[in-house]
C-alpha cells in the first residue's frame, strides 16, 4: 500500500476463512491506523474503538472520537458489515454517521436484529433492511451536544418490505412523544403486518398525567398485525 508515492505499511490481521464470530477491541490513543482484517464469512462483529480518555464504551459498534470529523471513514466501515445478522451502533457512532455528507444507510441484505442509539429519528434505514425480524431504537437528545439532523436522502414513499414480512418485535427506549417519534409509532403499528410484540419504554420525567394521555392515546392507534401486544414502561412505577 502507497500513500503520496511512500509505503505504508498496513498490518493484516490473519483469521480462518470459515471465522462467524468476531469481537475486536482497541484502545489506542492513534487516530490514523489502518488494519485489514480479512473474514469473508463473517456474520457478527463486535468492535470498541476509542480515541478518548473520556470514552465510556458499551458494545457492538461503539466508536468515540474525540471530533465528529475524525469519523469521516465510518461510513465505509458500515458498508464493511453489510453482510451481519446482528448489528447496534451506539450514540457516538450514529452522530457520526448522519453527520456525514450525504450519509445513506447501506443494504443489509440478512440483518436480522438491529439496534440503534441515535441523536435524531429518521426511517429511511427500514428500506435497506429488508429482512430486519427485530429492532430497537434509543434516542438520546444531549443538551450539551450539538443538534444534529440525518444529512441522507428522504426515505421512498412504499413501505418498507421488513414491516409488511418480517418484522416481530419493535422496542423503543426514552420514548419522548414527539411529532417524528409519534409518525414512527402510528407507521409500524398500522404497517407491520407480522409484528408480534411492541414494547414502549415512557421518558421517566413524564408526570402521570402525560403519561396516562400517551398510553391511551398509543393504545387506540388501529394495528396492522392483529396479534400485536403493544406494551408500555414506567421506569418510575415498575
Amino acid at each position: 500500500m502507497t500513500r503520496e508515492g511512500s509505503s505504508v505499511y498496513v498490518p493484516t490481521i490473519q483469521m480462518p476463512r470459515t471465522l462467524k464470530t468476531l469481537t475486536f477491541e482497541n484502545y489506542t490513543s492513534l487516530i490514523e491506523q489502518t488494519i485489514e482484517i480479512y473474514t469473508p464469512f463473517l456474520e457478527y462483529l463486535r468492535v470498541t474503538l476509542a480515541y478518548s480518555v473520556y470514552s465510556e464504551l458499551q458494545a457492538h459498534l461503539d466508536i468515540c472520537l474525540e471530533r465528529v470529523e475524525h469519523g469521516a471513514w465510518l461510513p465505509e466501515l458500515l458498508q464493511a458489515l453489510r453482510e451481519t445478522k446482528f448489528l447496534a451502533l451506539k450514540y457516538e457512532t450514529t452522530q457520526c454517521l448522519f453527520s456525514a455528507p450525504a450519509f445513506e444507510f447501506p443494504e443489509f441484505h440478512r440483518l436480522l436484529n438491529l439496534e440503534l442509539h441515535v441523536p435524531c429519528l429518521n426511517r429511511n434505514f427500514l428500506h435497506n433492511c429488508r429482512v430486519l425480524e427485530g429492532l430497537v431504537i434509543c434516542i438520546w437528545k444531549r443538551a450539551y451536544a450539538h443538534p444534529v439532523k440525518y444529512n441522507g436522502p428522504r426515505p421512498p414513499t412504499m413501505v418498507p418490505n421488513c414491516l409488511t414480512s418480517h418484522l416481530r418485535s419493535f422496542e423503543f427506549r426514552r420514548y419522548q412523544d414527539s411529532t417524528d417519534e409519534r409518525e414512527f409509532i402510528v407507521c409500524l403499528l398500522q404497517r407491520g403486518l407480522v409484528l408480534k410484540t411492541v414494547i414502549i419504554h415512557l421518558k421517566s420525567d413524564f408526570d402521570l398525567e402525560t403519561k396516562y394521555n400517551i398510553v391511551k392515546e398509543l393504545s387506540a392507534i388501529p394495528r396492522g398485525s392483529t396479534i400485536c401486544q403493544l406494551n408500555f414502561i414506567d421506569h418510575n412505577h415498575g
